[in-house]
């Protein structure tokens, strides 16, 4: 593994690991986030942590803190939280055992079984209702949705996200047109859900834990939210495909979708979640990379 002893990012990991834990990292090395690293601690504890790259960050690391703790207490198979701290505001938690699926060979009878085994822990995880809905915030020391309906990220595609797509020539107007008709008759029926569940909702090959054959976890609650269970498949579909949707869905049960939802409501989930990725990011590659894998041609 490369160390990283010496960028900004690795520094600042480790005056973080000295506040929160009074402990000097062994060493620091990288990970796929440019506001995280791994970290090796004296006692051989491998660990990440996690900072807001910007200052509107920080609520949502303390949700997320918040989110490791209630989950835990539900006995799911999430990191460890180490330590959190609000001065300056970070999150250390365990690195769990093993490799990622997306670092496992699709074609391996483990990966779809590693799929399954986060379907049965996605499921329970799903079984914690919280008010509110939308992205995880705390309140009086509580986690709660940000927003009083579902779903804001749909809402918000309706009303700014298409027209950015449009205006910087990521779609055609007739495109954005038809995408933003779909989305008005999809906001009142989504609005009338009551239900709200703690989400993931950034479920994907590289966030499920296992270790030869054993599940180990899932990480990474930084995007937690409120709202529809549904949300969470619609997301698998991004990278991962409908084969580990599939493979998901063997533990999770499949009761939970209807053939109406996989070709109708997925894909409006699907694009409302990369157009909330798309707008405002510096890559127009990065852009059109996630237009071509939301699906939004299926939208009528």
């Amino acid at each position: 593994m490369p160390y990283d002893q010496k960028t900004p990012g690795a520094q600042r990991a480790r005056d973080l690991i000295r506040r929160a834990l009074g402990a000097e990292p062994v060493r620091v090395w990288p990970t796929d986030s440019p506001d995280a690293k791994f970290a090796e601690l004296p006692d051989g504890r491998r660990v990440v942590v996690k900072w807001p790259e910007w200052r509107n960050d920080e609520e949502s690391i303390r949700a997320e803190a918040w989110a490791h703790r209630r989950c835990r207490e539900a006995g799911l198979r999430v990191p460890h939280l180490v330590a959190t701290s609000t001065e300056p505001t970070c999150l250390i938690t365990e690195v769990l055992p093993g490799e990622t699926l997306a670092d496992r060979d699709p074609g391996d009878p483990a990966h779809r079984a590693g799929w399954a085994a986060a379907g049965a822990e996605l499921r329970r995880l799903h079984e914690i209702r919280l008010p509110g809905f939308g992205p995880l915030r705390l309140r009086d020391g509580t986690g709660r949705g940000g927003s009083v309906a579902w779903c804001p990220y749909v809402e918000d595609a309706r009303d700014h996200g298409v027209a950015w797509l449009v205006d910087r020539g990521f779609l055609a107007r007739s495109a954005g047109d038809r995408l933003v008709g779909v989305l008005d008759r999809a906001v009142p029926q989504l609005a009338e859900l009551t239900d709200g569940r703690l989400l993931h909702s950034d479920l994907s090959g590289g966030h499920v834990l296992v270790d030869g054959g054993r599940f180990r976890g899932i990480i990474d609650l930084g995007q937690a939210q409120v709202g529809d269970p549904r949300w969470d498949f619609a997301r698998v579909l991004l990278w991962d495909g409908d084969p580990a949707l599939d493979a998901l869905l063997d533990g999770y049960g499949r009761d939970v979708l209807t053939a109406e939802d996989r070709h109708t409501l997925l894909p409006l989930y699907l694009f409302a979640y990369c157009c909330h990725h798309a707008v405002g990011h510096p890559s127009d590659d990065y852009i059109a990379l996630l237009l071509d894998r939301s699906r939004w041609q299926e939208l009528h």
